[in-house]
Order: C-alpha cells, then sequence, then structure tokens
C-alpha cells in the first residue's frame, strides 16, 4: 500500500506560497471585494478592484467583465463555467485570477493578454495541456496546475523567470522541460504524483529553490548534482525506484525535511553525520538491514527517523 506524508510538506508549500504573494496581497487587502456581479453593476467600473465571485452559480463569464479595467483580483473558483470568454482575458490590471475547480478542459490562447498576471490558479480542472502563450505572461510569480489531466509542460516553461511558485501534482505529466533550469526565483516545486522517469540536470541549477517534490513518480536517479540545490529545505522523493542516494546529499546543509519512503533502497551515504540540520527522514517500505538502521541511527542523533 502506497504512503504519502504531506502533512509536513503542506506547512513549508503554504509559507513559501505567502511569500511570494506578499506584495500583491497587501496592496489589494485594502480594497473592497464584491460578492455579486450584480452589485458590481451599480458601482463606478472605474472602483472595483476585488470581485469574488466563488461558487455563486455562474454558468459563463460574466458580460462586460473587460470594463473593469481596474480589476486587480477575480475569483470564479467552483461555478461551473467549462468555456473561458475571451472578454475575461481584456482585463490590464489583473494581478490575481482563481479558476480553480470550473470545470474547464482548455485555456486559451489569449491568456497572454492578462499582462500583469501575477497568481493564476487552475487546480482540479479537465486540462490535457496548456497553451504556450502562458509562458507570455512575464509577471507571473505563482502557478497552480494541481489535479488535472496534464501530459507535459510547455517547453517554453523557462520564459516564466518571475516564477515562485509551480505546483502541478497530480497529473500525467512525463517529463521535465530542460528550460526549467531558467526559473532561477523558482523557491517552491511540487510535481509529486506524475510520471516522471528522470530529473533534468538543469534543475539541479535552482539555487533559490526551498522545497522540491517529486514524490509518486518513477524516478530511477538522484544525481549528485542534487547537492547544488544548497538552499533548499525539504526534499521529497518517496515512492519512485531508487536504489541509492548520493554521497553529495550531505552537503546539503540547510535540508531539514527528507523524505525517501517506497523505494529500493539498502544504505544510506557514509556521512550522514554532516547533516545536522536534518529534522526529519522518512525512510519507509525500503530493504534496509537492521545493522544499516543502526548506523543511520547512530549518526543522526537529533533527527527524527522513521523506518
Amino acid at each position: 500500500m502506497q504512503r504519502f506524508y504531506p502533512f509536513i510538506l503542506t506547512v513549508l508549500v503554504f509559507n513559501l506560497s505567502l511569500s511570494a504573494q506578499d506584495s500583491m496581497l497587501a496592496e489589494l487587502s485594502e480594497r473592497e471585494i464584491i460578492y455579486f456581479f450584480h452589485d458590481a453593476e451599480k458601482q463606478n467600473p472605474q472602483q472595483v478592484y476585488r470581485m469574488n465571485l466563488r461558487q455563486t452559480g455562474l454558468t459563463e463569464v460574466p458580460a462586460g467583465i473587460s470594463k473593469y479595467e481596474n480589476l486587480g483580483e477575480l475569483n470564479l473558483m467552483k461555478n461551473k463555467i467549462p468555456v473561458l470568454d475571451d472578454e475575461l482575458f481584456q482585463l490590464p490590471n489583473l494581478r490575481i485570477l482563481n479558476l480553480r475547480q470550473i470545470g474547464i478542459s482548455e485555456v486559451p490562447d489569449d491568456v497572454d493578454g492578462l499582462v500583469k498576471l501575477e497568481n493564476l490558479k487552475l487546480q482540479k480542472n479537465k486540462l490535457t495541456r496548456l497553451p504556450r502563450e502562458i509562458t507570455n505572461l512575464s509577471n507571473l510569480r505563482s502557478l497552480y496546475l494541481s489535479v488535472n489531466k496534464l501530459e507535459s509542460l510547455p517547453e517554453e516553461l523557462g520564459k516564466l523567470n518571475q516564477l515562485r511558485v509551480l505546483d502541478a501534482d497530480v497529473n500525467k505529466i512525463k517529463s521535465i522541460p530542460t528550460s526549467v533550469g531558467q526559473l532561477q526565483e523558482l523557491k517552491t516545486f511540487n510535481i509529486a504524483k506524475n510520471q516522471i522517469t528522470e530529473i533534468p540536470m538543469e534543475l539541479y541549477t535552482l539555487g533559490n529553490l526551498r522545497d522540491l517534490n517529486l514524490q509518486n513518480n518513477a524516478i530511477e536517479v538522484l544525481h549528485p548534482e542534487v547537492a547544488n540545490l544548497k538552499e533548499l529545505k525539504s526534499l521529497s522523493l518517496g515512492g519512485n525506484q531508487l536504489t541509492s542516494v548520493p554521497e553529495s546529499i550531505t552537503k546539503m546543509k540547510n535540508l531539514e525535511l527528507l523524505i525517501l519512503s517506497q523505494n529500493q533502497l539498502t544504505k544510506m551515504p557514509k556521512k550522514l553525520h554532516k547533516m545536522k540540520n536534518l529534522k526529519t527522514l522518512i525512510l519507509v517500505d525500503n530493504n534496509f538491514s537492521p545493522e544499516e538502521q543502526a548506523r543511520i541511527q547512530k549518526k543522526l542523533k537529533n533527527t527524527d527517523i522513521r523506518f
């Protein structure tokens, strides 16, 4: 039976996600929120900055939405809007767009009309692909794609060079584009529960990465270059096909959480004692002998280890 350990990871991801949004949320938080579209229609369009139309029974994007040129935040979550009208992408000041769980199967090519967009939520839809144009959103900082049917990420992903958070777990993605190496501002990358077989070398160049979740894929090799991720605090590789862990991982001085459960490991690196900041090590469902377990515990006396 597969085991997944999201409970520790959630706190780390949540905090990092918030930090990526602090500036825009602080600015928008002073603005009044409109909860029903008919209320917005009663106001001067130039003075409407935030709309929270979550779960209000909408079946289409409200007609006339484009006249709200100063709209900075729009939440359409949990409505039934299977098709996105072109008018939605004519909001020049929109910075936060929540399209979570609205039933869409595609994102229109003209999504790049949202030139100031910083945060895009597309979780729990029916997406099988993303348009190339989404990579033209040069101000995008957070992109949430979890629980769709995506088979790939755009090859041009690296153009999103302001991205801090990329969440794409629970899809059918088979590979990580090599252009991921251009995402030098990325702090959180979650691509758990996909069909990844290989970690591209370019990923190991992400010097600002704090949280990397690759759980429940089909990865066979963790390269020594993982040690280049010097700022990494959380590394999750449970539920893969690893048979070894490179000795270089002991050089990751900032690592606090390491999940390696449900692999095919029989040994851990010799110099584990160097990982002085490691708080939690999860090694459940591997093939460690009693002697190896004892050695690991001796090397990491201050670490919470789970076999």
